[in-house]
């Protein structure tokens, strides 16, 4: 079974790269922030879920960026947008997405997807089950590949006060999702 877990971002954390065996890519602000708040969750769901020290695993990535645990069988990918962060695992491949809905005009996505320009909600669920789609493959995605004939597990629009996201997954059975969060 997939387990998605779904994270607000912490601001407030301490950063110290100097402390993990992973690169960052030289990401700086938010960016940065963002992805060591996803790499100690990851750490901890994989020592909780799996009994198992991410400080003794090799990450290696395939010709296209997606990361891979050559130690062991468990899949995973992580999506971010504006505050909140999820992190999917599995024994199998498996792609998330997860996508703040907003108000911006996408004209060009619109039409490469076939869906209503003035229709934002719609244009996002479609963006983002191909974004989880080509994650769970491993080859990103491309305007080039947008299609109608991909299927995903779960899609959802979630909130919290101000804001509204959605959350979509692509895997190879069905999934948990853990809400550790305030999105609703």
């Amino acid at each position: 079974m997939s387990k998605i877990f779904i994270y607000k971002v912490n601001y407030d954390i301490n950063v110290d790269t100097s402390l993990v065996n992973v690169s960052f890519n030289n990401k700086k602000g938010n960016s940065l922030i963002i992805s060591f708040n996803a790499y100690l969750k990851l750490k901890e769901l994989l020592l909780d879920q799996y009994n198992i020290d991410m400080n003794k695993l090799t990450i290696i990535k395939n010709e296209y960026g997606k990361p891979y645990f050559k130690d062991v069988d468990i899949f995973f990918n992580i999506s971010h947008s504006e505050d909140y962060f999820i992190i999917g695992l599995a024994n199998k491949e498996i792609g998330v997405d997860i996508q703040k809905i907003t108000n911006k005009s996408m004209p060009f996505l619109a039409k490469k997807m076939n869906v209503d320009e003035n229709d934002n909600l719609a244009i996002i669920k479609k963006f983002s089950m191909l974004e989880a789609y080509y994650k769970k493959i491993g080859t990103g995605i491309f305007p080039s590949q947008l299609s109608d004939d991909i299927n995903i597990n779960y899609q959802a629009v979630l909130s919290n006060d101000t804001n509204q996201y959605v959350i979509s997954v692509s895997c190879e059975d069905k999934c948990e999702v853990y809400n550790c969060s305030n999105l609703k």
